[in-house]
């Protein structure tokens, strides 16, 4: 006898979604990865593939560069940064200095 059985469609959705909730707060991130979108390289450092990860929901995108429209989680969309901002987070600058050359 399952926990399925006698019980409507909505209810059955109820109870897979409470189980897969309860399997996420088990889990830990075992791969440990970055929160947010992050590159993916190689072990020699190649360029692999741009990727998304959210602790919350621990949901995993691979190939997040083919989708503009960004990724749909927690109740929202997340699209990757671009420009300047983005820049300075690839090459891992943790902060920026702005000198204006008129000054000196």
């Amino acid at each position: 006898m399952s926990v399925f059985d006698n019980k409507s469609l909505d209810e059955q959705h109820d109870l897979l979604l409470a189980e897969c909730n309860a399997e996420n707060l088990r889990q830990n991130n075992p791969m440990n990865f970055p929160s947010g979108f992050f590159r993916v390289e190689s072990l020699s450092g190649k360029y692999v593939r741009d990727d998304f990860y959210c602790p919350s929901c621990k949901i995993h995108v691979k190939g997040t560069n083919h989708q503009p429209q960004g990724v749909k989680h927690c109740g929202k969309t997340e699209t990757p940064k671009v420009g300047v901002g983005a820049l300075i987070k690839s090459l891992g600058v943790k902060s920026l200095t702005y000198v204006d050359k008129k000054i000196l």
